[in-house]
């Protein structure tokens, strides 16, 4: 496989519709729609504890047309450290605050990459405070629910949208109690 050219089809303020010509393995030259973030950003993914139960939340998500059941997660600003970001994101989405990190943040990994370029780290944190709505931005529409394993193993059984991402992070800790 080989990538022959790459070009911008379309461009907003936030995305960037792709499309690249490439060479498959038996010589045939082929065509990828693909959408990348605006300066190619990333964004992180967290999943918190706070005091023994996880820290999920219910996002109306406009492409879905309906609600999400998923982790925080945002947007690395430009020059922005992916820790600094989780602090900030889950602050902002939840209200809580990052006490300790409980294992390195991981590398950029990948969800949609037939769809899309863009990377993730996932985090893996301690948190505390209360849950608020109080710093959400004015298209976000997010409620934190602070759930024990009972309560995620009734969530997955039930017939609603799950970020894929969380929904591995959920079945750790419906399984085993912990992330």
């Amino acid at each position: 496989m080989k990538i022959i050219n790459t070009a911008c089809v379309a461009h907003t303020p936030y995305l960037n519709l792709m499309t690249s010509s490439y060479e498959d393995d038996k010589g045939n030259v082929k065509a990828w729609e693909w959408v990348e973030r605006v300066g190619q950003q990333n964004a992180v993914v967290i999943a918190a504890l706070h005091k023994g139960l996880l820290v999920v939340i219910k996002e109306f998500r406009v492409p879905l047309q309906d609600y999400e059941w998923g982790l925080p997660a945002g947007l690395i600003d430009h020059g922005e450290d992916p820790e600094v970001t989780v602090r900030r994101e889950l602050h902002e989405e939840t209200g809580l605050t990052v006490n300790k990190f409980l294992r390195p943040i991981s590398p950029l990994i990948y969800n949609t990459a037939g769809m899309t370029n863009e990377g993730v780290h996932m985090a893996f944190v301690e948190a505390s405070g209360a849950p608020s709505r109080d710093l959400l931005g004015e298209s976000e529409d997010i409620t934190t629910h602070l759930m024990s394993q009972d309560e995620v193993k009734a969530l997955m059984q039930q017939n609603v949208k799950f970020g894929a991402k969380a929904y591995l992070v959920f079945e750790r800790f419906a399984t085993h109690g912990d992330i």
